[in-house]
Parts: C-alpha cells; sequence; structure tokens
C-alpha cells in the first residue's frame, strides 16, 4: 500500500452485503425447503450476538417465517409478489435503533433489509459512516471480518459493495490503486482478490474484485463504488441502483452456483459412466463363464444396476433443472442490466461481459455436458434388460433340465416300482401255483422216485428235498410264463403308443 493512499480516505463510505440464500429445493419437490433454509437468518443472529446490535439480534422476532423464535416457512404462503419483504411490517427496511459507534470510526448498522427472490432469501445489511474516515479505519466497516463469505455461509453466494466519495479527485489510475487499498482493508491478509472488471455507474467509476474459490458460499465478489466530490446524487437514484442492483446480483449468484451445481452433476455422473463401463466389460467376461457362476454374477450386477441408473437418471435430470435455472436467471440478469443502462450514459461493460460468458460458455458446456452423459442413460437400461434377459434364459433352462431330470428320475422310479411290482406278482403268482401243486400232488416222489411208503422214513430227506424242488420248479416255470406273457403285452402297448 502507497503512502499517498494510505493519506486518502473516503467520505460517507458504506458497506453493503448482498447475500442470498437457497430457500427452496425444487429436487425434493415443489415447494420443498431445503436442509438449511434458515441459516441466512441464524448467521445474521450470531452476527448481532458478537456485535451486540438489536436489530440482528431480534431479526427472528421481526420475520414472518418464525413464530416463537421457529423457523416456519409455511407461514410465507401469504407471499404473492416475485420479490417480497420477509418483515412483518410489510416494509422493505427494518428500522435500526442508534448503537454505539464501532471502532474509532463513526459506524453503524444503517439498514437492513431481509427479501424473499423467488426460491432464494436475499437480504441488503450496510454498515455505513458518517464523515470523512481514513483508510487504515475503513475495515471498522467489516468489523472482526464477520461480512466475509466464511461468517455469512450464504449458499448461493454474496457481494459486498463499498460506496464512498473519494476527498478530493483522482484519475482512474489512482481510483485503481485506491480501490485496491480499500479492499485489502476489509478482506483477511490470506484472501487475495483479482480486479476482473472496471466501469462506470451513475457516472462514477466502479470496480469489480473476485477470488478464485469454486464453491459459490466460499467466493468473494466485491464491488468498489467511488463517487467524485463534484459529483451528487440523489436518495431517488441511490435507492433505484440498490433495488437493480440487489436482483441482478442475484441472478449472478444464482447462475454460477447453478453452474457448480452442473459441474457437480457432471462429474457425479461420469463417476457412474465410468462404473458403466467396467460393468460392460464384466458382462462380457461373464457371458463366457458356467451357467452357474454366470447366474450367480448376474445376480450381484442386477442387485447395483437398477441403483446407479436411477442415481445417474436423477443428475441427469438435475442437470436439466440447473440448465432451466440458468437460462431463467440471464433474463433476469439481462431485464436488470437492461434498467441499470437506462440510469445514465455509462459505460456497463464489465456487466455485459457477463451475459456473454453465460450464453458461450455456461450454457454451452451444459450442452456439451447433457451430449456426452444422455447416451450412457439409455445405456443402463439396455444393459439392465440384456442381464434380466439372460438371467431369465439361464433359469427358464436350469428349470427345463431340472424338470427333465425330474421328469427322468421319475420315469425311473415309476419303472422300478414296476418291476418290484412284476417281482412281487411272480414271486406271489410262483408261490401260489407252488402251494397249489403241493395241494394236488402232496409227493410227487413216490411218483416220479418211485419210493414207497415203507421207505419213506429211511429217504425222507431225499423225498421232502425232491417234493420242494419239483413244486417250486412248477411256479418258477408258471411265473416265467406270466412274465413274458407281461412283458408282450407292455411292448405291444409302448409299441401302440
Amino acid at each position: 500500500m502507497s503512502k499517498t493512499t494510505l493519506a486518502q480516505g473516503l467520505y460517507n463510505p458504506s458497506l453493503t452485503l448482498y447475500a442470498f440464500h437457497l430457500r427452496t429445493d425444487i429436487s425434493q419437490g415443489p415447494e420443498q425447503t431445503s436442509a438449511k433454509a434458515d441459516q441466512l437468518w441464524q448467521q445474521l443472529v450470531e452476527l448481532g450476538n458478537t456485535l451486540q446490535f438489536p436489530a440482528l439480534q431480534d431479526l427472528k422476532q421481526e420475520l414472518i417465517c418464525y413464530q416463537n423464535g421457529q423457523y416456519q416457512p409455511n407461514l410465507e404462503n401469504q407471499l404473492t409478489l416475485k420479490r417480497q419483504s420477509l418483515l412483518r411490517s410489510n416494509q422493505d427496511e427494518l428500522e435500526c435503533n442508534p448503537i454505539a459507534p464501532i471502532g474509532s470510526a463513526d459506524i453503524k448498522l444503517s439498514s437492513l433489509c431481509p427479501f424473499r427472490l423467488h426460491d432464494t432469501y436475499a437480504v441488503d445489511l450496510t454498515f455505513s459512516c458518517n464523515g470523512a474516515i481514513f483508510l487504515e479505519e475503513l475495515e471498522q466497516l467489516n468489523p472482526k471480518k464477520l461480512l466475509l463469505p466464511q461468517h455469512i455461509k450464504a449458499s448461493i453466494g454474496q457481494t459486498l459493495l463499498l460506496y464512498g466519495q473519494t476527498l478530493q479527485p483522482a484519475d482512474n489510475e489512482q481510483l485503481q490503486r485506491l480501490a485496491d487499498d480499500c479492499v485489502a482493508q476489509l478482506l483477511d491478509n490470506q484472501i487475495q482478490p483479482f480486479l476482473t472488471g472496471e466501469g462506470k455507474l451513475l457516472g462514477n467509476q466502479i470496480f469489480v474484485y473476485e477470488t478464485l474459490e469454486i464453491e459459490p458460499s466460499k467466493r468473494c465478489h466485491i464491488l468498489v463504488w467511488f463517487i467524485n466530490p463534484d459529483t451528487t446524487l440523489t436518495d431517488e437514484q441511490l435507492t433505484e441502483v440498490s433495488e437493480q442492483l440487489l436482483e441482478l446480483l442475484c441472478a449472478y449468484h444464482k447462475i454460477l452456483y447453478a453452474y457448480d451445481e452442473c459441474q457437480w452433476c457432471f462429474h457425479e455422473a461420469e463417476k457412474l459412466y465410468s462404473e458403466l463401463e467396467e460393468d460392460i466389460k464384466d458382462f462380457q467376461i461373464i457371458v463366457s463363464k458356467s451357467r452357474p457362476d454366470r447366474l450367480k454374477k448376474f445376480k450381484k450386477i442386477l442387485a447395483k444396476l437398477p441403483t446407479k441408473a436411477i442415481e445417474y437418471s436423477k443428475h441427469l435430470r438435475d442437470l436439466a433443472d440447473h440448465e432451466t435455472t440458468i437460462a431463467t436467471n440471464i433474463k433476469n440478469y439481462e431485464s436488470r442490466f437492461k434498467k441499470l443502462s437506462e440510469l445514465g450514459d455509462d459505460n456497463l461493460s464489465f456487466l455485459k461481459e457477463f451475459i456473454e460468458l453465460t450464453h458461450n460458455k455456461y450454457k454451452a458446456q451444459i450442452q456439451v455436458y447433457r451430449q456426452h452423459l444422455e447416451p450412457a442413460s439409455k445405456l443402463f437400461q439396455q444393459l439392465i434388460d440384456t442381464v434380466q434377459g439372460m438371467v431369465a434364459i439361464d433359469r427358464a433352462e436350469l428349470e427345463a433340465e431340472k424338470a427333465e431330470l425330474d421328469q427322468a428320475n421319475e420315469a425311473k422310479a415309476q419303472k422300478r416300482e414296476q418291476q418290484l411290482e412284476r417281482v412281487i406278482t411272480l414271486v406271489g403268482t410262483g408261490l401260489a401255483v407252488s402251494s397249489i401243486s403241493t395241494s394236488v400232488m402232496p409227493n410227487p416222489s413216490e411218483k416220479y422216485l418211485s419210493i414207497s411208503k415203507e421207505n419213506m422214513t429211511s429217504n425222507f430227506a431225499l423225498s421232502f428235498l425232491f417234493d420242494v424242488v419239483f413244486h417250486l420248479l412248477i411256479g418258477v416255470s408258471i411265473a416265467i410264463f406270466m412274465s413274458c406273457v407281461i412283458y408282450l403285452r407292455n411292448a405291444k402297448t409302448i409299441e401302440n403308443q
């Protein structure tokens, strides 16, 4: 910082925080609030507690979305306008009671305006100083650096607007050095912003500084607007600029937020895309395996593929939603840009460049994302259908093989049963015939062996054995004959079938 700028300062400076936080999460359904919808108001209350500002400490009592200190978003259902104050008094600005000055300079909380813009909470919070202030005192406009993103934690993003009149006329180079020094006073030493644009608003020089954080809630975006000492701006002009800036910056941050979400969706979808490629390779290997192994591995694939497909489709849906958000907000941005341009013959090219950036980079890149990802959505379903089809075929073949095996086993069982029945029948027949033969011819040995009754005692064993064998042979002969008859009958029956 140069000695010349250290000796300088600003007259009637103010630092305005424009912060934007997502209130409604469309991915959860219509009018569903996000997980931390009221975080912005919570952070402002904490800011009030730290700085002992009653207006911030009691903020919940003034907002219509709170009842008995509890966040009740449904109480906002009465709101009908696209931009609506959240104050119970229906006024845009909360009356800030006089408070003790901050630090050595006479710095005060001068205005607090909470709004709801469509699906977004917004706040216009201003600290100001009456009279001249030296550069080394400028940091008191950002007390304890609590207006920086890491403390406000606005999910969509925030902008700090430093406004003040220079103490003496200066050329553009001097104003830029002064702007550099002012920004350094307002930020932490660890934060390194870059000058990304400059122009004129209402005929006075304005500079734009940004940091390179990717996450919107951590990105610093600072506007420094110097008013020439010989220039007088009316309250009506400043009010109009403030109103248009609020909505322009809201659209600006929502575009960046949506684009950041698009990138996240793309990277998450790409991970699933890569996993899908691996699943396809696995599928090609699994197909060559035996049916039992194939079925086992296919079941594992089917257990995870539908979940991945649904998650992938959700990322594509969110990508389309964010693209719509960008398209809607670029229209809002262009509308506010046009109204700011109509306020005077100014150089607002630094604002117009963002319109071109959105069309040429953000929207074009999202189209590339979608063209890259959308084919895989069909590929997911094709792989699921193919695996399910092969599983169905394998199961059908297994069931057919099982049915065939069961049928063969049943046929074998029937055949065994028939054979057993035949054996039982034949044995029974043989025994029955033998029994009849015994009744008809009780002692065949007398006839065929010529053994008399007198010699029966001495030849008992021989005659008994002969009698038994004789009757058994008759039974066996008849059984064999019956077996041949049954066999021929069955063979004829099978032939007729």
